[in-house]
């Protein structure tokens, strides 16, 4: 085996739009900490696969076509050999549309720029590795964010120690997935990790920070002296806020220690092979849309017009109604159009982990179902991968609303579609297993 890896400041200039945040315009007017994209190549007997992360909250589908073309035909990595994923950092530059605010271009032309050089480096570095994988436990810094409230039905970040909060909804995934790699004298070269939980750690609305995954690759960029990977799980409920405790302090400088900590304890017990089986596959699935209600489009419309409408139970609004109705024409004008939302579920395997993409926010739950019934021991689920189609919730969920689950272009596939990935994945993962 052979591997390589590299990684670049994409911190945007001061004034570009940030996102993450529903109707708020976020002009970056300082930075706290720099956003970085990374990229992990491997090599094995001609198979060349790569990992790509970077410190945004997403990715269109189509960009990521876009991208791996260039890559490929810079590389000769195969387009469908590369997965693309970003943190899902809501601190970072704009190149999604989220609510009201478009994406910024020019920032966008110069990342997909920026990251084909960034690919032609990485494989011009390609030198003989070692590769090993642990798994470790994290459960003292990330909390399922969804509470069953005394009605019955869920709110997301209902605020901590809410006496109307009934029962936290949900469990959290606590493993910590790590591959190392090593050069062929010992010396690092530099990590994948996998671990899950929402990046909202922000200093101010016009900062630009990475959070969690940044203050980890920089804990680790001080240790050792290479990059580190960070491959986010099954974040879509799940975030670093504590609701049982008045008195818990958020701080994702302290979480990114805390994590490179787990992190060299899982490394201090593995071993390292030179010549770790490397396997791909993927499947495109088209994820059928939400329905919709007359009376919902209705009610949109009312609202747009000045009225104020009253919520039906279970809907939790993250921003104005007016925001939300219209999200509710954009959706019910994209069905219209097309009632289906394209998904690349992808595998790939790095001796015997499995990092299964889902181009979704992934509930925990759907991400521990994957790994419950994946023969690839372990299997290691990364969210906002090679696209998006927005929250994902498994179908138990919708019939007690919640912001995830109330009806808005974010949360446009049908309950149906987190089984449709989930079961794609576990499949892919059953086609390169090998006892």
């Amino acid at each position: 085996m052979r591997a390589s890896f590299a990684e670049i400041d994409i911190t945007p200039p001061m004034g570009t739009q940030l996102v993450g945040w529903l109707e708020i315009a976020r002009p970056a007017r300082s930075v706290h900490d720099p956003v970085f994209a990374r990229i992990a190549v491997f090599e094995r007997n001609g198979k060349r696969v790569a990992f790509v992360a970077l410190d945004l909250l997403s990715i269109r589908g189509s960009d990521v076509v876009d991208i791996r073309r260039r890559m490929e035909a810079a590389t000769r990595i195969p387009a469908g050999n590369i997965m693309i994923s970003a943190t899902h950092n809501h601190a970072g530059p704009a190149i999604v549309r989220l609510g009201t605010f478009g994406r910024d271009e020019e920032y966008l032309a110069n990342l997909k720029e920026k990251l084909t050089r960034l690919a032609e480096e990485a494989v011009g570095r390609l030198a003989e590795a070692h590769l090993g994988v642990g798994v470790g436990f994290e459960g003292r810094i990330s909390f399922n964010r969804r509470w069953v409230m005394r009605d019955g039905t869920a709110m997301s970040a209902p605020g901590v120690a809410n006496p109307e909060a009934l029962y936290n909804e949900g469990p959290i995934d606590p493993q910590l997935g790590v591959v190392a790699v090593r050069r062929k004298d010992g010396g690092g070269m530099g990590y994948l990790v996998n671990w899950a939980c929402h990046p909202v750690d922000v200093y101010d609305l016009h900062t630009v920070t990475a959070s969690w995954p940044g203050a980890l690759a920089a804990e680790v960029k001080k240790r050792e002296n290479c990059p580190c990977l960070v491959l986010n799980g099954a974040f879509a409920n799940i975030n670093q806020v504590n609701g049982f405790d008045p008195d818990y302090e958020q701080d994702h400088e302290h979480m990114g220690k805390v994590l490179a900590d787990d992190l060299a304890n899982v490394v201090s017990g593995m071993t390292f092979e030179d010549n770790a089986r490397i396997a791909v596959a993927s499947r495109l699935l088209e994820l059928p849309l939400r329905d919709i209600s007359d009376e919902e489009i209705s009610s949109a419309r009312r609202t747009l017009a000045g009225e104020d409408v009253p919520l039906p139970p279970g809907v939790q609004r993250y921003a104005s109604d007016k925001a939300y109705a219209d999200s509710i024409l954009r959706l019910a004008e994209r069905k219209r159009e097309r009632d289906f939302s394209r998904a690349e579920v992808q595998v790939i395997r790095l001796g015997p982990a499995a990092f299964i993409g889902l181009p979704a926010e992934p509930f925990v739950e759907t991400g521990l179902k994957i790994k419950l019934a994946s023969p690839l021991d372990p299997t290691f689920v990364v969210g906002a991968a090679n696209g998006m189609v927005g929250y994902a919730p498994p179908p138990e969920h919708y019939a007690r609303g919640g912001y995830e689950c109330t009806t808005a272009y974010w949360s446009k596939v049908a309950p149906s579609a987190a089984g449709m990935m989930a079961e794609t994945g576990i499949e892919l993962a059953r086609s390169m297993y090998k006892g």
